[in-house]
């Protein structure tokens, strides 16, 4: 499923989110798949590790997503592969302003998702957002905070009254490794990494010695990047992916758009990772023949 091939107009939010839903609802249950085993990429791959670590550490952990798609799921939920986001100016974006995309959220985790922020997490919470996502679930965020708990949210959009934050930072990248899309996760990552355990419990997620600590260490580690890379057109992008395609069959859209801008190329992820998909069906179909 893609929110691309809604037939609703993007800016009638209510009728297209009533749309989206009406769709979800009528896939077989014989296409439906653990959202865990759908979801791919560094950014998942990093959240994986960030659960597990938080369980090493003695942490009960629930791991919910928040999805453009499906509202707020489990991760073990099941449901069939789609393409929808809160990310604007994307093929499948889901609303073209903060307003209809918090419209389509409350419409969508009400008809589909598991319940409200409030009433999903426990006590204690680790909530990591990209800033589009955040901004979609203010409110929601908002109660939250009412409810109050040992909570901390990494990136979001702004301050929440009620859940302290830490925000992301792509400077912190050359320090953390990765991608400039998996940074927010790595950062609660190594936060989790200074989170103690005391002989008979948890220390909160978040106080302000730790937060005094983090900002002195990012602080001295910070770098801006500086890219200087060429656009180019959507032909030698295509020509390029094959090249890489070619030398690795197994390669990974991620890996090959870093590997992309590592030659000094400019290309947006959503755009690149369309081609990448388009020139993988055409080499599988030629290594086919």
């Amino acid at each position: 499923m893609q929110v691309r091939t809604l037939d609703t107009p993007i800016a009638h939010s209510a009728a297209r989110a009533a749309e989206w839903i009406d769709r979800v609802r009528s896939q077989p249950a014989l296409a439906r798949v653990e959202l865990h085993k759908m979801y791919q990429g560094e950014a998942w791959a990093q959240a994986k590790l960030l659960a597990q670590e938080a369980a090493s550490k003695g942490y009960d952990v629930q791991v919910l997503v928040a999805s453009a798609g499906l509202g707020l799921q489990h991760i073990e939920s099941l449901a069939v592969p789609y393409s929808a986001t809160f990310a604007m100016n994307h093929v499948d974006s889901v609303a073209t302003n903060t307003s209809h995309a918090r419209a389509w959220w409350k419409q969508i985790t009400s008809a589909l998702g598991t319940g409200t922020l409030a009433a999903a997490t426990g006590h204690r919470g680790l909530l990591v957002l990209s800033e589009s996502y955040a901004k979609a679930m203010h409110d929601d965020l908002s109660a939250l905070g009412e409810r109050g708990g040992d909570l901390l949210m990494i990136g979001g959009a702004g301050e929440v009254v009620g859940i302290p934050r830490i925000p992301s930072d792509r400077s912190l990248r050359p320090a953390l490794g990765g991608t400039t899309t998996s940074v927010t996760l790595r950062i609660a990552r190594s936060w989790l990494s200074v989170t103690r355990l005391s002989p008979t419990q948890l220390v909160p997620l978040h106080d302000p010695d730790s937060e005094r600590h983090w900002k002195q260490w990012a602080h001295s580690v910070r770098r801006e990047e500086i890219y200087n890379r060429t656009r180019t057109d959507d032909t030698l992008i295509s020509s390029l992916i094959n090249e890489m395609l070619a030398a690795d069959q197994s390669l990974s859209a991620t890996r090959a758009l870093r590997r992309l801008r590592d030659s000094g190329f400019a290309c947006e992820q959503g755009r690149f990772r369309e081609l990448y998909k388009l020139q993988k069906v055409a080499h599988s179909a030629k290594q086919r023949q």
